[in-house]
């Protein structure tokens, strides 16, 4: 049992360090920018529709207003990594 339980610590640990790719490209900046990006935009749309607050998991409609807020944020980023420049990628055949 604790050898099960180291290994999946091992696997949980490293699938930390791998970093998700950025689902959007400008290929008129550099890729290590790209990440930085897409980061301040997510950030942005978080502060804009959480406001810094954590979704009520008691309301009864936590569900719907977690989908609600995810659609916001998600239509919030595309326009601010849009208005940057960027476009989405297309995943290759690997991903």
């Amino acid at each position: 049992m604790l050898a099960r339980l180291v290994l999946f610590a091992a696997v949980a640990a490293l699938a930390a360090c791998t970093a998700a790719p950025v689902p959007w490209m400008n290929p008129e900046l550099p890729k290590e920018h790209w990440a930085k990006d897409w980061t301040d935009c997510k950030r942005g749309a978080e502060r804009e529709w959480l406001g810094g607050r954590d979704e009520d998991s008691e309301s009864p409609l936590a569900g719907y207003d977690r989908i609600r807020n995810k659609k916001r944020i998600d239509g919030s980023v595309n326009y601010c990594m849009r208005e940057k420049g960027y476009f989405p990628a297309r995943p290759t055949k690997g991903d």
